[in-house]
């Protein structure tokens, strides 16, 4: 996507021949996800007012990109294919209108504290921390059976990652990977955030930039006898919390078994 000297801006984001193949592979995700558009549609005078105003957003979204796309390749020697331009613009919609509605629903009142399974199923609870300024982040994981009784904990440094976002799913992951490791069989996951609980919870695939993670956890839940996924308030999730918080100390995991601490 190289600008020449004379070129507009316009001509830029819209009308040169590989941008206008983005806007193509655009126009075709938008008019197929009935998360958008229910009806059959050929051109934009085809919308109603509220797919217009969805497609404006994605318009803007896919300017940025676009133009994103063309500094990288006149300043760094990155070039990214119109495919791949335009599963990005429409993954960012895709994931800002879930955000949006997250943002929107209040989460139900959860009982202020840790509660114990009903039955023999083992509980995980999971949080992520991050270190101010450090660089890098940690995760902090328990399990307990339906008596309360803490079957193992842990904890560990999660390098070159300072995003709480990538923090929280790493530490799913690392939970579902221990519970493996431990041998459990039936699990519920708990952990406080709302929009990893959520996306983890999702049928579809998950193209936000956690999306690996999240896909890598669905993958491990089903080597389970049972798995789902719970949201928790922060003070039902206290314990998962400190111990992430101490895994910011940690030069590397530690896993208690016998010894867990208090």
């Amino acid at each position: 996507m190289q600008v020449l000297g004379n070129e507009s801006v316009l001509h830029a984001i819209k009308e040169c021949p590989c941008v206008v193949k983005v806007w193509s592979h655009v126009w075709n995700f938008f008019i197929n996800d009935e998360t958008f558009v229910q009806n059959e549609v050929q051109c934009v005078d085809d919308l109603d007012s509220s797919q217009l105003a969805d497609w404006t957003r994605l318009g803007l979204i896919t300017a940025w990109a676009v133009w994103s796309a063309r500094n990288k390749e006149l300043y760094e020697e990155v070039t990214m294919r119109p495919i791949d331009t335009a599963i990005f613009a429409f993954s960012y919609l895709k994931e800002f209108g879930r955000s949006t509605l997250a943002a929107s629903i209040v989460p139900p009142k959860e009982k202020p504290r840790w509660s114990p399974s009903i039955d023999a199923t083992i509980k995980i609870n999971f949080d992520g921390a991050v270190s101010v300024g450090g660089g890098f982040s940690g995760y902090g994981i328990v399990a307990r059976d339906s008596a309360g009784q803490v079957l193992g904990a842990c904890a560990g440094r999660i390098p070159y990652v300072a995003d709480a976002f990538v923090a929280e799913s790493f530490a799913a992951v690392r939970a579902l990977s221990w519970a493996r490791e431990m041998g459990f069989g039936g699990i519920i996951v708990e952990g406080d955030a709302l929009s990893i609980i959520r996306k983890l919870n999702s049928p579809n695939l998950d193209f936000s930039p956690v999306g690996a993670y999240i896909e890598e956890a669905k993958s491990l839940s089903v080597l389970f006898r049972r798995c789902c996924f719970q949201y928790i308030n922060r003070n039902g999730n206290l314990v998962a919390h400190v111990l992430a918080q101490h895994s910011l100390s940690l030069g590397e995991e530690i896993v208690w078994v016998d010894d867990v601490p208090s």
